[in-house]
């Protein structure tokens, strides 16, 4: 692993743009110096793998053919150790540069730039990028777009699903509300069946007293037909008897 290339930034969510840009920048000079360096020195390694397989190894050179072997070994220890720098500083500059949506726009935006213009080195010289140079600088440039389009994708999504929650705890309240208003308008209907209920059941009882008092009142009103037919017959018998008696005082 290479040593980090990055100072210790602490890339708050509530950072001033501006600052923001200026550490994009710093960083992104840096990753491309190093870059710049990691590629010159497979550029070494390559130099030296040709070197070594243009010795020539004939017959009459047999002592060349150890040193051959060696050189070309040499070679391929230095390019393998170049090829791993080089990978281990693509991975750092793609995780740093992917710390957040937000720093990734602004790193992605910088190293292009830098990458078309180029760049200062700390020795106030113009540095511009070799072909597979602005290859690297390319790799980091699709995954942070990739990262941004992800990120952004995501944050679509989480805020689709935070307003479906929105509708559903509004749609909860909703509900809790017109449940409420549904109970206590059958409170208030139970009251009014109660009350309802008890004007019913004094009706009722007012009409069975009726009935009750009309029964008694037909039963006092039999009583007193009956008692007055009692009345017209014992009228009858004794105006029967008066005259029975008086044709029997008349015959005598």
């Amino acid at each position: 692993m290479t040593e980090s290339v990055f100072t210790q930034e602490i890339i708050r969510s509530d950072i001033d743009p501006s600052e923001l840009h200026a550490i994009a920048e710093k960083s992104a000079i840096s990753i491309l110096q190093k870059i710049k360096e990691r590629e010159q020195s497979i550029r070494r390694a390559e130099a030296a793998a040709n070197k070594a397989a243009a010795i020539e190894t004939d017959w009459w050179r047999v002592g060349n053919t150890d040193k051959k072997i060696d050189a070309t070994a040499d070679a391929l220890v230095m390019t393998n150790a170049s090829l791993a720098e080089m990978n281990d500083l693509i991975q750092e500059s793609i995780k740093f540069t992917c710390s957040s949506i937000q720093f990734a726009q602004v790193m992605h935006r910088t190293m292009a730039h830098l990458m078309v213009t180029g760049f200062t080195d700390a020795h106030g010289n113009i540095q511009q990028l070799a072909g597979e140079s602005k290859e690297f600088v390319q790799l980091i440039l699709d995954e942070a777009e990739d990262f941004v389009s992800k990120q952004l994708a995501d944050e679509e999504r989480h805020a689709e699903l935070q307003a479906r929650l929105n509708q559903k705890d509004q749609i909860d309240v909703d509900q809790t509300r017109r449940l409420e208003q549904l109970q206590s308008l059958l409170e208030h209907n139970n009251t009014v069946d109660d009350r309802h209920e008890k004007a019913i059941q004094l009706l009722f009882d007012f009409v069975k007293q009726k009935d009750q008092l009309d029964k008694e009142q037909s039963d006092m009103i039999q009583e007193l037909i009956r008692k007055v037919q009692l009345g017209k017959l014992s009228l009858a018998l004794s105006t029967l008897s008066l005259i029975v008696s008086a044709a029997i005082f008349s015959l005598t």
